[in-house]
């Protein structure tokens, strides 16, 4: 369903507004990754790319870097997503986005990388989310705490971090 007001949105975009055709081209590109057909996903994610490259828009160009991340992950191609995760973070670090600094250093726990690195990225993630109040995304991330913690061998520190994901998952009625 969502796969198709996404298609109709783009059909009845308006061609001036070339932000909001990459906004929905990106979505498009979206779910085309969940059903896992990754060439579909790669085809609209570079078109809507190439738009904000067009518009000079560096925090969307960083989202597409980083959903490009995601693509890589699902295939999966650890490396690939390192990639992209390092470059969508170098572009909101250079404009100062916190909100995609927060999603990006998040998303690159799903790498298989060094858990103790992993661990410092999350806290960071944490330490921005908790200054934008981000409540939602703070049970993700203290969840992925958890999970790298119990990697790098530290049982309690896993737990605790699991507790506080919960307590936030029932702050939020998330499943």
């Amino acid at each position: 369903t969502s796969y198709e007001y996404l298609v109709e949105a783009e059909r009845n975009c308006p061609e001036s507004d070339r932000r909001l055709k990459g906004d929905i081209l990106l979505s498009i590109s979206y779910t085309y990754q969940k059903i896992k057909d990754f060439d579909s996903a790669f085809k609209y994610l570079e078109t809507a790319r190439g738009l904000f490259v067009e518009l000079d828009d560096t925090v969307s160009i960083a989202r597409c870097a980083n959903n490009k991340g995601l693509i890589y992950i699902a295939i999966p191609d650890n490396e690939e997503a390192r990639k992209c995760f390092e470059e969508s973070l170098r572009l909101n670090r250079l404009v100062g986005n916190r909100t995609g600094i927060a999603q990006n250093l998040n998303n690159m726990s799903f790498i298989d990388g060094d858990p103790i690195t992993t661990i410092g990225q999350l806290k960071e993630a944490i330490a921005i989310n908790e200054s934008l109040g981000r409540t939602w995304v703070l049970g993700e991330n203290y969840n992925n705490l958890g999970y790298q913690y119990r990697r790098a061998g530290n049982s309690a520190a896993a737990l605790d971090a699991l507790a506080r994901a919960r307590a936030y998952a029932d702050m939020t009625n998330a499943q």
